[in-house]
């Protein structure tokens, strides 16, 4: 049995989930893509044997996309497909009507609901599930919700809590006394709309937060706004540019050095990754309108929300997790705990590998 994963892209952080499925499937496990510029998610790098790039994804009218090459990816009866699900690609689409045809299983992988999601096209991304034998969503939460909207699905459905490598953030965090950490934060991810870091650079100019230092690792296409923004706000003296990097090293200097995380936006898999070196998490407080990470999140266990879009709540919960270092602590120490156990691509390979198993007993016992 073949394993055949086909993906829009090939960013980093999903590197390790493939290389343990790798490791576990041998030469029977393939990853297909597209060549997509993700920054420094997908800077150049040593090619493994089971990343096979296809053709670029490209919009082939409103709303709808095309993957070249996908409908070339090869498989035969009994093997296992894993798509993207995602309704607005017609190539994936395709793909699971041919994999139907030839007897190859289907697995459909994508997010339940998320910041970005229209409600009329969820209703037909459920719908078009169907056409596969199994979903995995992104968290386990997003079951519970799938259950509780009354979706039901013929074939099993389960979920993988998407996580971030750990391996080198344990090795290189510090352990946090927040006494010792001033008033420095950490912002990490893409700067896009998406992010909203504007709020918090509204809220750095806020007479609360007048001896907070904000750090940003990432880049991306706001940038240069939200440094005009700082410029005129009086503030970029208090804010540190690092750039955008995969290089855990060069993070951990910043988030060691770090009292709190704060992300404006509509956060996922960045919050995971400042849990995992225990950072208290500001965070807004509509969970709708975050992607599917947000389930790590508890708040008042994990961090603090404020109120959606609002610079001065935002500059509030800010200090209110700076100047409680006791609360803090507690908060650093269950982010770790929370992450460790459910929020790893090593848990990630072990619940797919897992999810597999269920769908070949699933079947077994369909065909008594």
């Amino acid at each position: 049995m073949r394993i055949c994963v086909v993906q829009p892209a090939l960013p980093a952080y999903r590197l390790d989930f493939f290389r343990r499925l790798a490791a576990h499937y041998g030469d029977d496990m393939r990853v297909y893509y597209s060549p997509v510029d993700l920054g420094a998610l997908t800077e150049p790098r040593d090619r493994a044997l089971w990343e096979h790039p296809i053709g670029p994804m490209r919009n082939i009218m409103r709303g709808v996309e095309w993957q070249a090459g996908a409908l070339s990816v090869p498989f035969k009866c009994g093997d296992t497909l894993v798509v993207c699900g995602a309704p607005r690609n017609l190539s994936m689409l395709l793909l699971l009507v041919r994999a139907r045809l030839k007897g190859a299983r289907t697995i459909w992988w994508g997010q339940y609901w998320s910041a970005t999601t229209d409600p009329r096209r969820h209703r037909l991304r459920m719908k078009l599930s169907r056409l596969a034998d199994a979903l995995l969503f992104y968290t386990d939460a997003e079951v519970d919700r799938f259950n509780a909207d009354g979706w039901t699905h013929p074939g099993p459905v389960g979920a993988l809590n998407n996580g971030v490598d750990l391996t080198e953030v344990r090795r290189l965090r510090r352990s946090f006394d927040p006494t010792a950490r001033g008033r420095n934060l950490l912002f990490i991810g893409r700067l896009t709309e998406k992010a909203q870091l504007n709020l918090a650079i509204d809220a750095l100019a806020d007479p609360s937060l007048d001896s907070a230092h904000l750090h940003v690792v990432g880049g991306g296409t706001t940038e240069a706004a939200l440094r005009d923004q700082a410029d005129n706000l009086g503030v970029a003296g208090r804010i540190t540019w690092h750039g955008g990097t995969t290089d855990e090293a060069r993070i951990a200097k910043v988030a060691n050095r770090c009292a709190a995380f704060i992300y404006p936006g509509q956060v996922g898999l960045s919050l995971i990754h400042a849990m995992g070196y225990g950072l208290p998490c500001i965070v807004h407080d509509q969970p709708l309108n975050h992607m599917p990470e947000i389930a790590a999140f508890v708040d008042g266990a994990t961090g603090t929300t404020f109120t959606e879009h609002d610079a001065t709540a935002l500059a509030t919960a800010v200090s209110a997790v700076l100047d409680a270092p006791d609360a803090a602590t507690r908060m650093a120490e269950r982010c770790r705990e929370k992450v460790e156990t459910d929020y790893t691509t090593e848990s990630m390979a072990a619940r797919f590998i897992a999810f597999l198993e269920r769908l070949d007993k699933t079947e077994a016992t369909v065909t008594k």
